[in-house]
């Protein structure tokens, strides 16, 4: 499928922009290796882990004297503004995005360097094909190997103490919801954070594949070349249904829509949450800023469907074919990917690594539970999210909305219509096949 980018006429605003890391003004040092030269990064604020890119950027400057300037920028302004940038010919050296999602986002065969002949391609260990683009060429390196879990984040003293097992069934999920809400101990059953849009997506993605089990990837095919609309897919229908009443019974904060994905994390590992809905990366960020938070995770289990929820996708950097610099920038690449580096990154993650020869030492407990009972034995359904990414900002402008309003008692028949009436003048200006 031929992917276009949807140039957007109107400027995007920059506030709000943090710009971490300035150039430094020393002297180029003499290296072994090539050095002394600038280069910017571009990342969403939910992908800036300090500490190890901090630690980065103090090794890249002191063995190669590399300056790397951060520009970590809001996530609900990350894909507009890095478009933007790309297409008025101002782009970054380098950018942090998830792959293949970033192909459609940012026509890659258009403006994106391919990268089948760098060196580091000789020493995956992550199956080179979710890497490539339409035309077979490979646009981005890995950072990541295959993760990306999503499910129920729990905290563990609030079961025992509430007498709650972990829920293998929907009806047991629901009871212990209830549990929780009658317990009156000021305890939220399942703390959700609409203030940062992108989360409301994963409980209505986590119903609906789920809903659909065996079938997601026929029915997403079907949704993704216009063959079907979600208002013809009745599970689609029954998910947000269900997922609506957990708002209409009680079960989730009254502040969700101005609720923060840090509070999220900080109300479930202080125990005045049991349970949110979230994925490995905040399961990583608990376990990092509150160590001693007993937490678990487990597959919400709606339809009674014991698997966990992933997205088929690795995060990876890319570098535009405008960039500044694409020979430094390549240089770049090859130097991070390096064990002595790409750890620092993998580690403060906590994820799989996509390389033979740099090892993941940190993932905790939890994740590795996930991953060995259900990532790795095949035991998952996919999230819808991966087909909607070809649809550039249809998540952002569209559909993050839409489920708030579902949150807020909209009629489940018009937020399908809003859905379905935005993937199709979407899918149109992106000239996406089948619309």
């Amino acid at each position: 499928m031929k992917r276009n980018l949807w140039k957007r006429a109107m400027a995007m605003s920059a506030a709000g922009m943090l710009i971490l890391g300035m150039t430094g003004t020393s002297v180029a040092a003499e290296t072994e290796e090539k050095g002394g030269y600038s280069i910017s990064f571009m990342l969403a604020q939910s992908s800036y882990k300090e500490d190890a890119h901090l630690a980065i950027k103090e090794k890249m400057k002191e063995k190669y004297d590399i300056d790397v300037e951060y520009e970590v920028i809001p996530d609900a302004q990350f894909t507009n503004l890095s478009q933007v940038r790309i297409s008025t010919g101002e782009a970054p050296d380098i950018i942090h995005v998830n792959v293949p999602g970033a192909y459609t986002t940012y026509d890659a065969e258009s403006t994106l360097l391919p990268l089948d002949d760098q060196p580091w391609m000789e020493r995956l260990s992550l199956d080179s094909g979710i890497l490539k683009a339409d035309d077979e060429k490979v646009y981005s390196m890995p950072i990541t190997g295959f993760s990306g879990v999503m499910g129920v984040i729990y905290n563990k003293d609030v079961f025992s103490d509430l007498g709650i097992e972990v829920p293998q069934t929907y009806e047991a999920f629901l009871k212990a919801l209830e549990t929780v809400k009658n317990a009156e101990k000021d305890i939220t059953p399942l703390y959700l954070s609409f203030k940062d849009t992108w989360t409301s997506q994963i409980g209505p993605m986590i119903y609906f594949a789920n809903a659909l089990n065996e079938n997601c990837d026929s029915v997403y095919e079907k949704l993704n070349k216009n063959e079907q609309k979600f208002s013809d897919v009745e599970e689609f229908k029954q998910a947000l249904a269900d997922f609506q009443k957990l708002f209409s019974e009680g079960y989730i904060n009254e502040d969700f829509s101005v609720g923060t994905y840090d509070t999220s994390k900080e109300e479930v590992a202080n125990g005045q949450a049991a349970m949110i809905l979230s994925g490995e990366y905040a399961v990583n960020d608990i376990l990092t800023n509150w160590p001693d938070a007993n937490i678990g995770m487990f597959p919400l289990p709606y339809n009674d469907v014991e698997k966990i929820m992933t997205a088929q996708y690795v995060y990876g950097l890319v570098i535009p074919k405008d960039a500044p610099d694409t020979e430094n920038a390549k240089d770049f690449l090859n130097k991070i990917s390096q064990p002595e580096f790409l750890s620092l990154y993998l580690n403060a993650n906590s994820v799989n690594s996509p390389f033979k020869d740099v090892a993941s030492d940190n993932i905790n407990a939890v994740l590795q539970e996930m991953y060995d009972t259900y990532l790795n034995t095949g035991n998952y359904v996919v999230q819808v999210g991966d087909i909607l990414s070809n649809f550039g900002s249809l998540n952002d402008d569209i559909i993050f909305p839409a489920y708030a309003q579902l949150a807020l008692g909209e009629d489940l028949d018009n937020v399908i219509g809003q859905i379905d009436n935005g993937m199709l003048e979407y899918g149109k200006n992106l000239g996406c096949e089948g619309f």
